[in-house]
């Protein structure tokens, strides 16, 4: 269902349909941001597609920025939910990192998830900032407890952790700039297919 369809009434109670509609204004502004760039997009933009006034993004949202930043929010708060679902269901912490690292790419080649990665480079308030590092590190961390489980388990050698993890980050978040759906590899076989060349110098002999 696309972001106007999402604005339009319900049968749901008050609240409910306010998340819904702050969630339809968070879905318009993604796909504007990544399609036209999040400098060239307005607020006025975002509303006509809604066919809501501008005024009312504002019952919603304080600001452009402040969209942003609930975007970039829930994209972190999904890709934390996918460690979690990884380290849950994987056989060992190799196979984990396998199942992470296919979700994390599907997670990326979203809207959400390309403005996760675009907003991690833009200037912004320091507030904002501050939220973004903080869940980048949420996840760093995730991502290097995972390793160090592997290597204490024997499924991954021995290997520096700290450059491990920036190399896996390092390759991820760069999909953005050149996977497309369609091009004969679907998100997570594209996420397959990154993780058998990493997991040939982190799969334990």
């Amino acid at each position: 269902m696309n972001a106007a369809r999402r604005w339009e009434g319900s049968d749901l109670g008050r609240e409910e349909q306010r998340k819904l509609k702050r969630l339809a204004i968070l879905h318009a502004a993604a796909k504007m941001f990544v399609e036209r760039g999040y400098y060239e997009t307005s607020l006025a933009d975002i509303a006509a597609s809604l066919n809501v006034t501008k005024p009312t993004l504002y019952y919603y949202v304080s600001s452009k920025e402040e969209m942003l930043a609930q975007i970039a929010s829930a994209a972190l708060v999904e890709t934390e939910q996918l460690f979690h679902e990884a380290s849950a269901e994987g056989r060992d912490a190799l196979d984990a990192l396998r199942l992470f690292v296919r979700a994390y790419v599907r997670c990326m080649d979203s809207d959400f998830g390309r403005c996760l990665l675009a907003a991690r480079h833009m200037r912004l308030a320091p507030e904002t900032q501050r939220r973004l590092k903080a869940g980048f590190r949420r996840i760093d961390t995730h991502a290097r407890e995972l390793l160090e489980r592997g290597v204490r388990e024997g499924s991954m050698r021995p290997t520096d952790v700290r450059m491990a993890t920036f190399v896996i980050y390092g390759a991820l978040n760069w999909v953005p700039h050149w996977y497309r759906d369609g091009g004969g590899l679907d998100a997570e076989a594209a996420g397959e297919a990154m993780f058998d060349v990493l997991a040939g110098g982190l799969g334990a002999p």
